[in-house]
């Protein structure tokens, strides 16, 4: 039993639309759902959206176009790389690391 109007499954497919860190439109198709949100009652849930700073208030989409959510905070975007002189790089994470949350 789902208490949202538009429930999540484990692993389902995530499109998001926004325009982070000062970049035009950024389209991302690969995201998935890597927490429903059970344990907090439905207010919020994890995907793995190659999502940036300025992507709060992106749409999150499912497969079939339905909106299902707003991004609203993620993982740590960029790091250190000391070993090419301390440049800042994009921070990767495997997908399964889903740390951006979505609000329903």
């Amino acid at each position: 039993r789902h208490d949202t109007a538009v429930p999540t499954t484990m692993g389902q497919k995530l499109l998001m639309i926004g325009f982070p860190s000062g970049l035009p439109a950024k389209v991302d198709a690969g995201g998935r759902v890597t927490n429903t949100g059970a344990g907090n009652g439905y207010e919020w849930f994890t995907g793995s959206t190659d999502s940036f700073g300025g992507n709060s208030g992106s749409g999150v989409f499912a497969e079939d176009g339905t909106m299902i959510g707003v991004l609203v905070r993620g993982a740590t975007d960029y790091r250190m790389d000391w070993t090419r002189g301390g440049c800042t790089v994009v921070a990767e994470l495997p997908n399964s690391a889903g740390g951006e949350a979505i609000t329903y």
